[in-house]
């Protein structure tokens, strides 16, 4: 048969394999199964005595073989692994031309092979960076047509291909997986808000019953002061809910510190001057890595213990905010420290964040409490504790930078957090 009816005739059977090899490879999403499948592909459509295929480092340097075929006793045996020194003036030449048909010194070695080809798994539409590559082996003399070189280049790109996708699927699976996650979070504080709001209308429902009960003109004005204190209070809780639900979206984009917070700082300037205190931030020296967390949440937290900070302040005096970077159990985070001149017995620090408990001899406030705050940090894989020495209470709330499926799969309850809560470094100014 004339050379250009085989190649006709090769031709026709390497595009039918071509889709054939195609589907299947796009059918899976692990990369060492495609890798695979690619491999067994070209060796059988393309006769040879050795091949392999390994993975790029991150260095671009070739990994570890993910797959390896021998049809030869004596080639399986022989060592294939290129070495560092040859593989680098290989890939320059790779990158140049995609595939080569060469016989490096190396290979010289691997008596009685002679003919060698090597090709990128890269996607050269999108020229993103080559994944890995393919190393073909025949004996000497057996050199490799154009159109074989040809087939193992379209294989090796659809393989590229499969891969890419296969990483944006599992990229597009994990963000949507977090997004869940998040909007779970949102969720519980929600409905942590919602309980908060039960018990000053149960309050008020009761002062209101025995308001019209009591026949004593004083135990009436008692009553009714008590009903105006926690409509007092449930208007407080739903202007939380309000303002931050209107001016912060729950998202995972990432907070910068240094422009994010002085607006929430700068918010409660009024209430500090009023009551003749003045109120700061500091954020160090060392710039802050951005924060992905669920803002409505953050936001939240810090303006709670704000305004608890301003309002059992002594005056005069200072309430300060330190902003830095924390290492907690090697994750990354930002601790946020929020200082006010008081004093806490330190018997009372350790129930500071109890359901339900207050210190001995402080009014009961319209914010939303400790215990509140807690399950809130805890939704957010962070911390929060307290202080309190030498005249100054301060506490402390830690957050990682990521908002992670692993950091959210730890999490069993919402105050599982508080169960194991790391040590932070003092960050009284």
């Amino acid at each position: 048969m004339p050379y250009e009816a085989q190649a006709l005739q090769f031709a026709y059977r390497q595009e039918a394999q071509l889709h054939h090899i195609t589907r299947q490879l796009h059918r899976s999403l692990d990369e060492s199964t495609i890798l695979t499948r690619m491999l067994e592909s070209i060796a059988e459509a393309v006769p040879v005595a050795y091949c392999n295929t390994a993975s790029y480092r991150a260095d671009l340097m070739r990994g570890s073989v993910i797959h390896h075929i021998a049809r030869s006793p004596a080639a399986n045996t022989a060592s294939w692994l290129i070495p560092g020194h040859e593989f680098n003036a290989i890939y320059q030449q790779l990158q140049a031309y995609g595939t080569l048909r060469l016989c490096a010194p190396w290979l010289q070695e691997q008596e009685p092979w002679g003919s060698f080809c090597i090709s990128l798994i890269a996607d050269h539409i999108t020229n993103q960076e080559p994944l890995g590559d393919i190393l073909l082996v025949r004996p000497k003399g057996d050199v490799f047509a154009p159109e074989e070189v040809a087939f193992v280049e379209a294989v090796a790109q659809e393989a590229a291909i499969a891969i890419t996708n296969a990483r944006r699927l599992a990229q597009t699976e994990a963000e949507a997986q977090e997004l869940r996650h998040l909007l779970s979070v949102r969720d519980a504080c929600m409905n942590a808000l919602s309980d908060q709001m039960r018990s000053p209308l149960t309050t008020m429902r009761m002062a209101v019953q025995m308001a019209q009960q009591s026949a004593d003109p004083e135990r009436r004005r008692h009553y009714l002061h008590l009903l105006e204190d926690e409509c007092k209070r449930g208007i407080e809780l739903l202007n939380h809910l309000l303002q931050w639900q209107t001016s912060e979206e729950s998202t995972t984009a990432g907070i910068q510190m240094q422009t994010w917070l002085p607006a929430i700082i700068d918010r409660h300037q009024e209430q500090a001057a009023a009551r003749g205190l003045t109120l700061s931030v500091n954020f160090g020296y060392r710039p802050l890595p951005p924060i992905y967390s669920d803002r409505f949440s953050l936001a939240l937290i810090i303006q709670d213990l704000l305004e608890g900070a301003l309002a059992y302040a002594q005056t005069p005096g200072e309430v300060t905010v330190h902003v830095q970077e924390e290492v907690i159990e090697g994750q990354v985070g930002i601790c946020i420290a929020i200082s006010n001149p008081s004093t806490i017995p330190a018997a009372e620090i350790p129930h500071l964040f109890d359901a339900f408990y207050r210190v001995p001899g402080s009014e009961r406030g319209e914010r939303l409490g400790l215990h509140f705050i807690r399950r809130i940090i805890g939704q957010l894989s962070g911390d929060v504790r307290a202080s309190s020495s030498e005249g100054r209470t301060c506490f402390y709330v830690w957050v990682p930078q990521y908002l992670t499926l692993q950091s959210l799969s730890r999490l069993t309850g919402v105050d599982s957090a508080a169960n194991a809560r790391p040590s932070f470094p003092g960050l009284l100014p």
